[in-house]
C-alpha cells in the first residue's frame, strides 16, 4: 500500500515535473523502472540514453534493455 504511487513519482522525476531533480535521483528512478518493472514510456527513458551525463546514460541503457 505504501508504494502504490511509485510509478507516478518516478514519472514525475524523470519528466522533471514540477522541479528539476539531481542526476542521482533520476538515475535511481531509471534503475527502479527496470528492477521493479514499472511501465514507463520508452520516450522518457530514451531521453536519458542520450544524456551527456555518463551515469544517466548507462543507467538508462540498463533500464531500457531488460
Amino acid at each position: 500500500k505504501e508504494f502504490e504511487k511509485v510509478e507516478h513519482i518516478i514519472l514525475n522525476i524523470l519528466s522533471e515535473k514540477p522541479i528539476n531533480y539531481h542526476y542521482w535521483t533520476k538515475a535511481c528512478s531509471l534503475y527502479l523502472t527496470r528492477k521493479q518493472n514499472h511501465p514507463i514510456e520508452i520516450e522518457i527513458l530514451e531521453k536519458y540514453r542520450q544524456s551527456p551525463n555518463q551515469f544517466l546514460k548507462e543507467t538508462a541503457e540498463y533500464a531500457i534493455n531488460n
